[in-house]
């Protein structure tokens, strides 16, 4: 079981540490941000509850679409939005994109880690090599997105303000329903683009963590 929990959480841990410690124009508070984590992987539980209900209600009957992008996709990424918008942001102090960009991070990170734990115990630590490419990355890059709207929101009013709040659920949800649909349509496939999939994801991730750092120090010239 300990082999299990370490191979879930290595890599969520490992992606989050890096860019915590990477980030100095101002000092984050590990404090805040371990319970960011933390509040991500106690979010699986009703979002698994929720899914497990809508997979009993409909059987079999449920079209990838649907299971793509409203069981994961919209699903997820609302719980995660919500809570970031309810119990995360509100409770921090907002100087910088990068800043709501690292919490929404750690939340979406935290939820992965928690997923890990449920798919490793179910299947086996044989799989966490996948699980560490592919589920990870994407949930680090629907994060990062998420955090990077939040941000640009935080600073705007009125109009703009409900605007990028909308796009911080909104383009992350799209993005998880359609990587979800090319997973079931392609899944056995999955094998031959696996690698190049993940590297994609994390890569893009941490583009968008250097595009809210960049947004961050151009504020403070």
């Amino acid at each position: 079981m300990f082999a299990i929990i370490t191979a879930a959480l290595a890599p969520s841990v490992a992606f989050l540490s890096y860019y915590y410690l990477k980030q100095e124009t101002h000092s984050r508070s590990f404090r805040k941000t371990a319970r960011s984590f933390l509040i991500g992987m106690l979010l699986v539980f009703p979002i698994v509850t929720v899914q497990y209900a809508l997979t009993e209600e409909t059987g079999t009957e449920a079209s990838v679409f649907v299971q793509s992008f409203l069981y994961a996709g919209l699903l997820e990424e609302f719980f995660k939005w919500f809570i970031l918008c309810a119990a995360v942001i509100p409770f921090i102090r907002v100087r910088s994109v990068y800043d709501t960009t690292l919490y929404a991070l750690a939340v979406g990170l935290g939820f992965a880690a928690a997923e890990n734990i449920l798919y490793l115990t179910a299947y086996g630590v044989d799989i966490a090599l996948g699980r560490a490419f592919l589920p990870v990355a994407s949930h680090a890059l629907f994060a990062c997105t998420m955090g990077y709207y939040i941000g640009k929101a935080s600073f705007l009013k009125g109009t703009a303000r409900k605007l990028f709040l909308s796009l911080a659920l909104v383009v992350p949800f799209v993005l998880h329903g359609t990587y979800d649909l090319l997973l079931l349509i392609d899944r056995q496939y999955i094998v031959y683009f696996i690698l190049p999939l993940g590297f994609l994801l994390w890569w893009t991730a941490a583009e968008r963590l250097k595009a809210a750092n960049r947004f961050e120090q151009m504020e403070g010239e």
